[in-house]
């Protein structure tokens, strides 16, 4: 099992501190991000690439994943390719940093646009962009949302829009829990997607049984079923990090820590469970 973090947890950091960061806590990967606000100070688009994969490669990590902010949901065409555009010129900036995937945050609802409409710009959207993904052996990763991609079946319609290998899920047990309110809901999420997922973020997160709000809490302490996303993936052999993230309150480095190390017993516990170790 290999782990990494997301430089949008790391804002304040100058980047060879991030690394440092990164390296401090056992990671082998990173997941850089296009929004310069979105990242450690001093690291933006454009810099040239190929020093930073030197410095990457001589802490001993690696940018496995591109972060890309970009609103799918649009009433018109020229929104559609507008977004698609964004979308492809994050696959560009990812080949310089050798990531092959691409991680779509969650999307949003817009005024006087329906949920099946929203769908359908989803799917137009990343359909503009596939080409190119296939080009490059570029993933593009749709994360999980409140409003729109909330489910299995809807992330199902999606994915299922195109027979292209290179559109994925991230799986994001926190966005899910945010989109269904519903601990059971999840883990039928978690299992209908694990074999069409390619990036993993490990988040999770306590819902206020008065309010039914989800509010982000450290790894573990929450009514995500987190250890389910590691076993299940690893049922279907998958091979890439496990992103640990946290944006709650408290100390970010210190929960991101004991995510990391929450997950590097995970293995044992559950062979010691099944009664093989």
């Amino acid at each position: 099992m290999e782990f990494g973090v997301t430089g949008v947890c790391f804002t304040e950091y100058p980047w060879k501190d991030f690394l440092q960061a990164a390296v401090r806590l056992g990671v082998e990967a990173v997941e850089l991000d296009v929004s310069d606000t979105a990242h450690c100070s001093t690291w933006t688009t454009e810099l040239e690439p190929a020093p930073l994969v030197e410095d990457l490669k001589s802490a001993g990590l690696r940018a496995a994943a591109m972060g890309v902010p970009v609103d799918l949901v649009h009433a018109d065409d020229a929104g559609i390719e507008a977004a698609a555009a964004t979308v492809r010129a994050g696959m560009d900036l990812a080949f310089g940093y050798r990531s092959e995937v691409i991680r779509i945050p969650p999307q949003r609802m817009k005024p006087g646009v329906s949920r099946e409409a929203a769908l359908e710009s989803i799917k137009k959207t990343c359909g503009a962009c596939l080409e190119q993904a296939e080009e490059n052996g570029m993933l593009i990763c749709l994360a999980p949302d409140p409003d729109i991609l909330n489910d299995l079946d809807a992330f199902s319609s999606v994915l299922d829009s195109t027979d292209s290998y290179n559109l994925k899920a991230t799986l994001d047990p926190l966005e899910l829990l945010r989109g269904s309110r519903d601990p059971e809901a999840v883990r039928t999420a978690i299992a209908g997607l694990i074999e069409r997922t390619a990036h993993v973020v490990v988040r999770d997160g306590k819902i206020n049984p008065e309010t039914g709000v989800v509010t982000e809490v450290p790894i573990g302490q929450g009514d995500c079923p987190v250890e389910m996303v590691v076993s299940e993936a690893m049922g279907v052999d998958f091979y890439r990090p496990f992103f640990v993230e946290y944006r709650g309150s408290g100390d970010v480095y210190e929960s991101i820590k004991e995510g990391v190390d929450f997950f590097r017993d995970l293995p044992n516990r559950l062979l010691a469970e099944a009664g093989i170790l």
